[in-house]
C-alpha cells in the first residue's frame, strides 16, 4: 500500500513546482520530487530513510515549531506552519510546510504527505489568488438561493448560509451549535439518514424539517460527506410549496370522491326513506275523500298524518343540514349562548311528541344560569337529534332525561332514556352514515342524525359518547370546554 501511495504521489507531484515529500508512518522519507531536490540540494538517495528534520533544520529553526511537528507526527495529525530550513550547502530558506497524514482503505495510518514551497513572491501571488477565490466562494455561499449547511461528525452545525437561517427561522448565532436533529421533524429517520450518509460520499433524498415556529418544511437535499476533514455539506431546496400543491390536489380528489359518495347516499335516502312516508301521507289523504270513511275514523287518519309529517320534518331537517355541510362545509358562528334557555327550548319542542307516545320527558339543570361561547345552530341540531332518537327508541311508560351540568372546566350535555338500548355488535355501527334501524313504533330514519352530531361536535372540539346495554336504555353525552 505504501508503494502504491508513493507511486500516486510521484505521478501527481513529480513535476510540480512545489517541493513535496512522502514519509512512512514513523516520519522517514520514502520519496521526494525534483522541486525538493532543487531547493534542498539533496538527492532522493541522500534523504531516503531519514527524517526531514535531520537534514533540513539548523540553528535558526524555531525549536517550538520543531516540537509541534514532532508531536503531530507522533499522533498522526495534520499540521501547517512556516519554518526556517537549510540546504545541503548550509543556505537558509523559509518554507511553508503543509503536512497531512495518509490512511489506507482500512483506516490504517501509513504515512505523511508534505508540500514545502518556499515563501517567495510566488507564494504571495498564490495567496492573493487564494484570497480572491475564497471571497468568490463566500459570495456564492452567502447569496445561494438554497440552504447550505456544514456540520461536523457529531451532527453539530458549524456553518449555515443566510438562506438556511431564513428558511429555518433562526438567527445565524442560534443555528450554529445546534445539531441536525434539532431542526428535523422525524428524529429516528434523521439519525438513520445521518448514519447512511456517513457511509456514503453523496446522498440525495427528501427530508422533513422544522421551522423555529414549529411549521413543517419539506426539503430536497444533496449531502456530501467529508468535503473537509470531519466536515459534511448539505444543500437543501425548499419544496414545501410543491408538496402543499400535491397535497391540495390529493385532497381535492378525495373530496370529489366523497362528494360522489354523498350524492349516492342522498339520492338513496330520497329514493327510499323519504318517498315511502310521502306515499303513505298521500294514501291517507285519498282515503279521507271516500264516503265510507266515518267521522270518528278521521281522528285516526289525522294522527297518522301527524306522525308522517313529524317523520318527514325530521328527515328533511337532517337531509338539508347534511347536504349543506357536504357542499359548503360547516362555518361556526361563535356567540355567547344561554344554555339553560337553549335546553329548555329543546325540552318544549319535544314534549308533545313524547307525550303522544306515553313517554315522560324530564329536564335536569345544575344551575339557573349557564353561559358559553359556542355555536347555537350546531348545539341545537345535536340536541334535537339526540332527543328525537330517544323518543324514537322508547315506548309507553319510558322516561327520557335531558341533563345540563356545569362542571369546573367543562359543561356536560346528556340525553338518557330507559328504552330499548343498543346491542354491543351495533354500538360501533350507529355513527356510520346511512346506518339506521326502526324505532319502537317502526319509525324510520335517514341514518344521518348521529353522523351529523359527531361532525358538528368535531367542529366544536368535542365528541359524542354513548353508554348502552340492550334492554336497559341508552345515554348519549358530550362535553364542551369553557
Amino acid at each position: 500500500m505504501k508503494s502504491l501511495v508513493s507511486e500516486i504521489a510521484k505521478k501527481a507531484f513529480e513535476n510540480s513546482d512545489s517541493p513535496s515529500i512522502f514519509t512512512d508512518e514513523y516520519g522517514f522519507i520514502v520519496w521526494c520530487n525534483q522541486a525538493f531536490e532543487r531547493i534542498s540540494e539533496y538527492t532522493l538517495s541522500e534523504v531516503k530513510g531519514k527524517r526531514p528534520g535531520q537534514i533540513l533544520q539548523g540553528s535558526e529553526s524555531d525549536p517550538k515549531k520543531v516540537q509541534v511537528m514532532k508531536e503531530a507526527v507522533a499522533n498522526a495529525r495534520a499540521f501547517e506552519l512556516e519554518i526556517d530550513n537549510y540546504t545541503k550547502s548550509g543556505k537558509k530558506y523559509r518554507t511553508q510546510i503543509s503536512c497531512e497524514p495518509v490512511f489506507d482503505d482500512s483506516n490504517l495510518h501509513i504515512g505523511f504527505f508534505s508540500i514545502q514551497p518556499t515563501v517567495t513572491r510566488k507564494k504571495l501571488i498564490d495567496q492573493r489568488k487564494l484570497v480572491e477565490a475564497t471571497k468568490l466562494l463566500e459570495a456564492i455561499f452567502n447569496n445561494a438561493q438554497v440552504a447550505v449547511i456544514i456540520a461536523d461528525d457529531d451532527m453539530i452545525v458549524r456553518r449555515a448560509n443566510p438562506y438556511a437561517c431564513n428558511m429555518l427561522g433562526y438567527k445565524r448565532d442560534e443555528l450554529l451549535g445546534m445539531t441536525v436533529l434539532d431542526y428535523t421533524r422525524k428524529v429516528a429517520l434523521s439519525e438513520n439518514l445521518w448514519n447512511e450518509f456517513m457511509d456514503k460520499e453523496m446522498q440525495i433524498g427528501e427530508i422533513e424539517l422544522l421551522h423555529k415556529s414549529g411549521r413543517v418544511i419539506y426539503g430536497e437535499y444533496k449531502a456530501v460527506s467529508d468535503v473537509l476533514p470531519g466536515k459534511h455539506l448539505s444543500v437543501i431546496t425548499d419544496i414545501t410549496e410543491k408538496k402543499e400543491k400535491e397535497r391540495e390536489i390529493l385532497m381535492k380528489n378525495k373530496q370529489l370522491a366523497l362528494a360522489n359518495e354523498s350524492m349516492k347516499t342522498l339520492f338513496s335516502i330520497i329514493g327510499h326513506d323519504l318517498r315511502e312516508p310521502l306515499a303513505n301521507l298521500q294514501q291517507a289523504l285519498e282515503l279521507l275523500d271516500r264516503p265510507e270513511v266515518k267521522p270518528e275514523e278521521y281522528k285516526v287518519f289525522f294522527e297518522g298524518i301527524s306522525k308522517n309529517l313529524d317523520a318527514n320534518k325530521w328527515m328533511l331537517n337532517n337531509l338539508l343540514s347534511w347536504a349543506k355541510q357536504q357542499q359548503d362545509g360547516f362555518k361556526l358562528d361563535i356567540k355567547k349562548i344561554d344554555l339553560v334557555e337553549l335546553i329548555n327550548n329543546i325540552f318544549i319542542l319535544h314534549q308533545e311528541r313524547a307525550k303522544r307516545k306515553g313517554i315522560e320527558l324530564k329536564l335536569e339543570v345544575s344551575s339557573k344560569s349557564i353561559f358559553l361561547n359556542s355555536d347555537i345552530e350546531a348545539l341545537s341540531l345535536v340536541l334535537r337529534n339526540l332527543c328525537s332518537n330517544a323518543i324514537k327508541f322508547t315506548s309507553n311508560g319510558d322516561v327520557i332525561k335531558l341533563r345540563l351540568a356545569d362542571d369546573v372546566k367543562s359543561i356536560r350535555f346528556e340525553v338518557s332514556d330507559t328504552g330499548n338500548g343498543i346491542s354491543s355488535e351495533n354500538i360501533d355501527k350507529i355513527f356510520s352514515t346511512g346506518y339506521t334501524t326502526r324505532g319502537s313504533k317502526l319509525e324510520k330514519g335517514t341514518g344521518l342524525g348521529l353522523t351529523l352530531c359527531n361532525e358538528f361536535l368535531a367542529s366544536l372540539d368535542s365528541k359524542l359518547e354513548v353508554e348502552s346495554t340492550l334492554g336497559n336504555g341508552t345515554t348519549f353525552y358530550f362535553d364542551l370546554a369553557k
